[in-house]
């Protein structure tokens, strides 16, 4: 009698074990957990959804970072959380070796204002038009970051941020926003005015260097046209500026605090800065 009662309480223990894992692994996880889905197909899926992200406010923006992962390992190491956050794969059209051979090069490299590029600054400035191009025909914003950009803060407070900051573009009509310090770590405030509590207009409606920068459907739209209408160009920050002198009607913020700088303590800039704002 004795044995049967401990075969009886075994087998009572086994079912018990056997209920507990079936209710840890559902039928329809293990489906999931078990299921084979083809390496193309995943491809496919990620292709798709890369550099896509969409506000808390609904606005689909898409997300750039200029960056030549064979040239700038170091720098995609220090980037890789803002890469995953915002699932951006980085763009690099032309370097400055190249750069002479991309359509674009002879409206920089003009009797007008070539003494004033270097082959740097236009191919930085030219990589900045590509990924503005990219998403033309889309009607979502562009996120853009250069290679030596630096966060100031956390990046999911960077990222909610930004996505404040895209649904305060909307309800603005704002078209051009500068996220980063750049070189400016001081502004001053008098020449300031407000949009909102944390974007501002400056004065002369210029840009902030372009180490940050969020654009509008209707600013990528308009700046594309200029690109394609002015014969004469400069660096990319400058070239803002005079697309914004000659288009009264583009609204232009700084968002302040500042959520990014440039990285110039380990990072020079792609930029050589050789006309006084």
């Amino acid at each position: 009698m004795a044995r049967k009662r401990v075969t009886a309480r075994r087998k009572s223990k086994r079912l018990r074990n056997t209920l507990r894992k079936s209710k840890r692994t559902s039928p329809r996880k293990r489906m999931v957990k078990d299921a084979k889905v083809p390496d193309t197909l995943n491809k496919n899926i990620f292709k798709a959804i890369d550099s896509k992200n969409t506000s808390g406010g609904g606005v689909k923006y898409g997300t750039e970072l200029i960056l030549n992962m064979e040239k700038e390992a170091d720098r995609y190491k220090e980037l890789k959380p803002i890469v995953e956050a915002f699932r951006i794969t980085p763009t690099f059209v032309v370097g400055k070796d190249k750069v002479s051979t991309h359509p674009l090069y002879p409206k920089f490299n003009t009797d007008q204002n070539k003494l004033r590029n270097t082959p740097s600054e236009i191919s930085t400035a030219i990589n900045h038009i590509e990924c503005i191009k990219k998403h033309k025909d889309t009607n979502d914003y562009a996120l853009i970051f250069e290679s030596d950009v630096k966060p100031l803060y956390s990046i999911p407070d960077i990222k909610r941020d930004i996505e404040n900051t895209l649904n305060e573009m909307v309800e603005h009509k704002i078209d051009f926003v500068f996220l980063g310090k750049g070189h400016l770590d001081f502004v001053n405030s008098t020449k300031l005015s407000k949009f909102t509590d944390t974007l501002f207009k400056w004065r002369d409606k210029a840009s902030r260097c372009a180490e940050s920068y969020i654009v509008s459907p209707n600013g990528i739209a308009r700046y594309l046209e200029y690109v394609e209408k002015e014969p004469h160009h400069v660096a990319i920050d400058w070239d803002f500026n005079y697309f914004f002198r000659k288009n009264d009607d583009i609204n232009v913020a700084w968002r302040i605090p500042e959520l990014f700088k440039q990285n110039k303590e380990k990072f020079a800039s792609s930029i050589n800065h050789t006309m006084n704002r």
